[in-house]
């Protein structure tokens, strides 16, 4: 853990920022932009693609945006570094998902500007805390994705989805059926390490804030990994320091009594 103020914080939005009714505080955003007041960076670090995060990037301000499970990094207004699948390599994921399941499979997309969906019934809308879904019909998308994710019922079918591309990687979120797709090794921890590479942040000055398994490794990489109360027991066991819970503003709770107060 650091004994100085850390460079660079990385946050997980969804159950760990956000509280459960999705809206960052007011008390939250201002310990945030304390922490950058004190030269500390602000990243946003999260499985959801960058279109769906919009509203709480206007709130806070983060200096660093990765997006879609660490396959887009957004340093203020320049894209930095994307990893993608291409039109070809979208459309075999998603045709391999649509053969195991059946033509009401739920997928999502997300692209360098948009998240795409094929929710029962007309998903194109504005989802409660998650931003603009555009409908699509998935048998005839062929587009660049950054991220795929396919609502499955086991781990077996993930992998053979991930078997239609070569390099393809995938992970299960907690609380549900849903599995992430990525290009082999895209992570929030490979996009830690491609910020320490391009910013000269040793991981040591890095502190980040998780709950589910996408943000294990990055709790892991940083020099003080931070779980919230309501974390899945793994994120718990991996993190030097667990604090209170989403909805307790745990982690800007913690922020402004030890880091922000030299006490850490």
């Amino acid at each position: 853990m650091q004994a100085t103020l850390p460079r660079l914080l990385l946050f997980d939005l969804d159950d760990t920022l956000l509280h459960s009714n999705k809206i960052i505080s007011d008390y939250t955003t201002n310990v945030l932009r304390a922490c950058q007041q004190r030269g500390m960076l602000v990243c946003f670090a999260t499985a959801r693609g960058e279109s769906n995060i919009l509203p709480f990037v206007e709130q806070v301000k983060p200096d660093i945006v990765v997006s879609s499970g660490g396959a887009m990094i957004r340093y203020h207004d320049e894209i930095i570094d994307t990893q993608m699948f291409s039109g070809e390599e979208t459309a075999a994921i998603l045709r391999s998902g649509l053969q195991l399941m059946g033509h009401d499979c739920l997928m999502t997309v997300d692209t360098l500007d948009a998240y795409y969906g094929n929710y029962a019934g007309d998903a194109t809308g504005i989802l409660t805390g998650w931003g603009e879904v555009t409908a699509a019909n998935f048998e005839e998308f062929h587009e660049p994705a950054l991220k795929i994710c396919v609502h499955l019922p086991g781990d077996d079918l993930a992998r053979e989805v991930a078997a239609a591309v070569p390099g393809c990687d995938w992970l299960r979120f907690s609380g549900g059926q849903w599995y992430k797709f990525t290009k082999a090794k895209v992570t929030k921890e490979s996009a830690a390490a491609r910020l320490s590479d391009l910013l000269g942040i040793a991981p040591a000055d890095m502190m980040a804030f998780g709950d589910d398994y996408s943000d294990i490794g990055m709790l892991r990489y940083c020099g003080t990994g931070v779980a919230v109360a309501n974390a899945i027991s793994e994120v718990i066991a991996a993190a030097d320091v667990v604090v209170g819970s989403q909805d307790e503003d745990g982690p800007a709770v913690w922020l402004k009594q030890t880091v922000l107060r030299g006490v850490l």
